[in-house]
Parts: C-alpha cells; structure tokens; sequence
C-alpha cells in the first residue's frame, strides 16, 4: 500500500499535467497533454478538451504510478489565473471561453471592468441567460465542478476575475447584469488550502478522493521552486511570462512600467509569519517577437550566437508604444537582416525585461534579488538562461521538475493534512534536480546594454 499519495493537475502554457506524488514529495508519476497546435489562435480555450483531458490523465499517472487510486488521499488543481470560462449550468454546456487580455488587466480598475464586460457582452448570451442559469469563473472551476459533478464551484483567490469584481462596489453580479445577463452564479472565491469538495463517484474507481487546494500557476510554481524569502524570484518565460517574488502587500508602492503588469497575491503557504504576499510582475512583449520568428525559423540560435547577443545586434524589440502592451515593435532591419537578427533581439528583450522587473522588485520589497527559479520551458532554454545571468548578474537555478505541478500538489498535501508548511519546506530543501548556472563577470557591458536597450525602446513609444 502506498496511502498518502497526493494527485495534482496543472493547466499552464496551454497544456494540461497530471502528476502523483508520494508522502515523501517525490514523483511517482506524471503525464502532459498540449491543449493546441501551432495553427490554433493563441487565445483559443477548448473547455470541453480541457475536461476530457483532465479525465484521461488522472487515469493515466495512477495506472502508472502502480498504486490504487484508494492511496490517493488529495487533489490539488492549478490553472491560468487569466482565463475565463462560461457554461449553463444545468447542461454543462461550454458558452464561451477566453484568456483575459494583457491591456484589459492594466490601467484603471474601472476601465478593466469595462473592458471585460464588452468582450463578454460580445458572446451575446443574454437571451439564453434569460432562461438558463450561467456560470462565469476560470478553468480550475470549471475542471472541479464537472469533476465533483455539479457539487462545488470555486475560484482562486489570484484570479483576474477577484480582482475585477471586486471594483463592482454596488453588488458582486451587477457588472454582469449591466450587459442584460440575468440569471447568472459565480463561483466561490478559495482564499485557504482544506477540503473543498471530493471528486464523484464515476471517476477513479469511485475512490472520491477530496480536493484540498485550487491556486493559480503563478503561485503554485513559486512555492514549488522552494521559495521562502524575498531575496529570490521565480521566474517563467512561457508566452505569457511572469516574475514572482514574496513580499508584503505593497500594492500602494507598486508601479507597472510599458510591456508589464505588477499585481500583489495572497500567499497560498507562509509558514515563517512574514512576506505574506506573492508580488507577480508579468511580461508579454518580447515573447510576441519571438513568436513571429518561430513560424519560419528553421533552427534555434547557437550558444555563440546567444553569448554575443548580450551587448551585439542592431535590431531592437520593444513595446509599440508606451501604453501598448499588446504589439511588439521591431526596428533597425535593413536587406541584410536575417531571422536570427530578429530572434537575437527578441531574446536580449526578454532578458532585459526580466532584469528590469527584478529591479522593481528590489525596489518595492527592499530586498535585493540575488537569484531566479526558473524551468526549461517556454523560451528557457539553457543557452537563453545563460543570457539571463549574464544581464541581471543574478544567480540561476533550473529546476528540472515541474514547478507548478508540485507547488500545487504540495498545497493539496497540507490541505489533506499529510504535511505542515515546515515539513514542506524541509522536503523542498532537499531537491537535488537543480542545476546552477554561473554568472559572467560582465557588470559594465550589462549596464551599458541594458542603457542602450531602454534609450532605444523610448524612443519607439509614441
């Protein structure tokens, strides 16, 4: 028998892992499931993909784990914190689904609000609400109410969807009911790890394994990277890309500059009484260049190639404009400028991006960052992560295991009550799938780079 083991599922950079995890926080097994292709529009959600997808792989890392799904004493779900999903809830019919926009999470609260009701007032369902019960919530609510068959709709409390609503002063349902959508359930935010619900009967041999923790990726990869102060940051850089960090909430002193967004959450797990909150800065630009270049470029850039694009290359990519977070703009191309050129710039971007939220974050925390956290995925390649030390003259730690799936299987853990915050972190400490990568002794060429990049960059915006 291996009774303790804990189960997680983890929706991020449109693929769906499921993961088993033993009482020892190691991995038993794992599973992952791209959710789309390369012709997919880079919003597209398919709810309806998502669920059988969830279904399939849970099946999948118990069989090959070699346990009973009787061992498995909690489910932990994590997910986009960005995306929106809406389905009546009678039928379970998906309605729409779409990932919040960078430029409709930005800016003042009341434009934001406005923003998200007339992207959803475009889907036209208020004849339909009129007669059927509509639920708006994320993609982990979607997956636990249909896994817990209609019995609990949550949301995470990191959720863009909290943040909005929480402008809408005059009533939590006014905002939609405004667009004419009159018959409409939210779900229940979930600030705390415990049991939220169980899984149904008809799924895993009917072993109606309890769901003790829903969060979101950004959370749940910080914690699993085994985060504990301030003075370090995780960071991803998948297509929607993010920094993380713990600090205090310090929203008042908090400043987004062109091409990011800063927002505080609460943290899921805080077991040393400070930094109470997980500031998250996220990044998007850079990634749009790059994924321009990636639909004809017939190789990735050498370690050469990227060495010298610290300081080297007379392309730039930056934001459009100063208000503009969703356009890339590229100058500097001549006859003679290949994809290589563009990609070289796209990545000194991405770097320097990086690096300049680290700044913030020193900056707001007091706390200087002296090390990132991050995965080879997305754009993190170790080629590119050797970039990365080179311009925020920062430690870098690669995990090799999937931050995020043991973030949130480590919170279903002490929602299960398998563990404490303490003995999380002594698991944590012992992981030895970390490879750390060395710092160029470069200060004065990356400052000047990093000079060049912003002076140019400022003089794009318009």
């Amino acid at each position: 028998m291996d009774e303790g083991c804990v189960l997680s599922l983890s929706y991020r950079d449109k693929a769906l892992t499921a993961a088993v995890y033993d009482r020892a926080g190691r991995l038993m097994s794992s599973s992952v499931r791209p959710l789309s292709d390369n012709s997919s529009p880079p919003d597209a959600i398919s709810p309806d993909e998502i669920l059988t997808s969830a279904i399939t792989l849970l099946e999948i890392v118990v069989r090959r784990a070699g346990i009973s799904p009787y061992d498995v004493c909690a489910i932990g779900v994590s997910a986009s914190p960005h995306a929106v999903v809406a389905w009546e809830a009678v039928s379970g019919l998906p309605l729409f689904s779409f990932f919040i926009p960078f430029s409709d999470a930005v800016g003042n609260p009341d434009v934001r609000l406005k923003s998200l009701q007339s992207r959803i007032a475009s889907y036209d369902i208020s004849s339909q609400s009129a007669t059927h019960q509509i639920i708006i919530g994320g993609i982990e609510s979607w997956l636990i109410w249909n896994l817990t068959q209609g019995q609990n709709l949550v949301l995470d409390a990191g959720h863009d969807l909290v943040r909005l609503k929480d402008v809408a002063t005059d009533g939590e349902q006014k905002w939609l009911q405004d667009l004419g959508i009159s018959m409409v359930k939210l779900p229940r935010i979930v600030r705390s790890v415990g049991v939220i619900g169980r899984l149904s009967a008809v799924y895993l041999d009917g072993a109606r394994i309890p769901v003790t923790a829903v969060t979101n990726h950004q959370s749940a990869a910080h914690l699993g990277a085994g985060i504990e102060t301030a003075g370090e940051a995780y960071v991803s850089y998948e297509r929607d890309g993010f920094a993380a960090v713990r600090s205090h909430a310090l929203s008042a002193n908090i400043h987004s500059f062109p091409g990011t967004l800063l927002f505080t959450q609460e943290a899921s797990v805080n077991p040393f009484g400070t930094d109470d909150h997980i500031l998250v800065g996220r990044f998007f630009v850079p990634q749009l260049a790059l994924a321009w270049v990636d639909q004809f470029a017939s190789e990735s850039p050498s370690y050469a190639e990227i060495s010298a694009a610290i300081s080297d290359g007379d392309v730039v990519v930056s934001n459009f404009s100063k208000s503009s977070t969703e356009r890339a703009a590229i100058i500097g191309i001549t006859d003679e400028t290949s994809a290589s050129d563009i990609y070289m710039a796209g990545l000194r971007a991405l770097a320097f991006t990086a690096a300049d939220l680290l700044d913030e974050f020193s900056r707001v925390t007091t706390v200087q960052i002296d090390a990132i956290h991050c995965e080879r995925i997305g754009y993190g390649t170790y080629t590119f992560l050797s970039l990365q030390a080179a311009v925020s003259g920062t430690r870098v730690y690669v995990h090799e295991e999937d931050c995020a799936s043991l973030g949130v299987a480590l919170l279903a853990g002490i929602g299960a009550g398998i563990w404490d915050q303490q003995s999380v972190f002594a698991m944590l400490r012992e992981r030895s799938n970390i490879k750390e990568l060395d710092v160029p002794d470069l200060p004065k060429l990356r400052e000047h780079a990093r000079l060049t990049w912003r002076k140019l960059s400022q003089q794009l915006w318009i």
